[in-house]
């Protein structure tokens, strides 16, 4: 019998998308870092010194093999003891150590004082007792607390070659961290939910009511 020796002419997915397995997740997320190097490497800077087009692909092609590393070890959380462990004991840490603090301020005075006043007073108090996170204390350890952990992050889902150029190292940390991370951690504040969800109702009840 005669064999086909031709190779398959379907194109095997790259290897980030293969981790991902999820069209419309891979498109998603392609969508969204083509739109990163576009604005804020491409458009920004890069296209004022070359049109060349080979370090934009290239930083492209080491964001999302970065993301298709974390998506898989995602996969293999266990989201049972995330949520009804890890997660339990994490909120009830923090709840405990608020009551601690609030006592030792005394409820009584912060009754007293403005959701700012007494935001700087929780915050003074946990500063005295050494509790208070490095990453609270100011702009400039918050930003190194985000440079430690996306170095950490970097460190397992680069590829080896990678990983070890110090200048890839630390243009992918500080890209993370200053137009990824940071920006979100800024919307994730209890006064952007609050009109994130008070938009989504009054929307809602329009909808119902129209």
């Amino acid at each position: 019998p005669v064999t086909d020796s031709c190779p398959s002419s379907t194109p095997q997915p790259p290897t980030w998308k293969r981790k991902f397995d999820s069209p419309i997740v891979e498109a998603a997320v392609e969508d969204f870092v083509d739109k990163i190097i576009q604005d804020f490497i491409t458009d920004l800077w890069y296209s004022g010194i070359t049109s060349d087009k080979e370090a934009p692909e290239l930083m492209r092609a080491i964001i999302l093999d970065a993301l298709g590393e974390a998506a898989e070890r995602v996969k293999e959380v266990n989201l049972v003891d995330l949520l009804t462990r890890d997660l339990v004991d994490l909120i009830g840490d923090h709840l405990e150590l608020y009551r601690r603090t609030q006592a030792s301020i005394g409820v009584d005075v912060l009754v007293t004082l403005s959701s700012e006043e007494r935001d700087e007073q929780l915050k003074q108090q946990l500063l005295a007792s050494n509790d208070l996170h490095p990453a609270l204390v100011s702009a400039e350890t918050e930003h190194k607390v985000l440079q430690r952990l996306m170095a950490g992050l970097l460190g397992l889902v680069l590829k080896p070659s990678e990983a070890q150029c110090p200048l890839v190292r630390c243009i992918a940390r500080e890209f993370i961290t200053c137009l990824i991370i940071r920006p979100i951690m800024n919307l994730v504040t209890p006064a952007y939910i609050n009109e994130l969800m008070e938009f989504v109702l009054l929307h809602i009840k329009d909808f119902l009511t129209g």
